[in-house]
């Protein structure tokens, strides 16, 4: 067996840099939601943590006003973005989150994406994720703390 670990960790070195990353979740499944009598609160389990290692992320932002698509009274602006992690990552499903961490641009650090499809092909060498980024907010969110 020809071990191919060094030629590909060149290949994600060149590919990525080696400097941006992040963390992607999976939304916790509600099978057990428990009621806690001191609080009175229910309490939800912790998003699940899929994927965290290097990723780049690139802006393909239109402005999708005529599909009239608004937060409230406020239009929304529908940012398209891709992220690149490497194909041996583990699989990831439409809805998971992506999550910048450490990035070139300062700005986007702690920016989050939610994936809603990914690319594929036999001759790939990144795992291609279309995403998505609302502005202002999104009225359900389960990655806030």
């Amino acid at each position: 067996m020809i071990d191919l670990t060094r030629p590909q960790e060149i290949a994600e070195e060149v590919l990525f840099g080696g400097i941006d990353s992040g963390t992607i979740h999976r939304e916790p499944q509600p099978v057990s939601t428990s009621f806690d009598t001191v609080t009175g609160n229910y309490v939800r389990p912790a998003p699940t943590l899929v994927y965290e290692g290097k990723l780049t992320v690139s802006d393909q932002t239109s402005n999708n006003m005529s599909g009239g698509q608004q937060q409230g009274a406020v239009p929304a602006t529908h940012q398209r973005w891709t992220v690149k992690i490497p194909l041996g990552s583990p699989e990831i499903e439409v809805g998971d989150v992506v999550t910048v961490t450490v990035a070139r641009d300062a700005t986007m650090v702690g920016r989050r994406f939610v994936v809603r499809d990914f690319g594929g092909g036999t001759f790939k060498i990144l795992r291609r994720l279309s995403c998505e980024r609302w502005q202002p907010g999104s009225t359900q969110d389960w990655m806030k703390p």
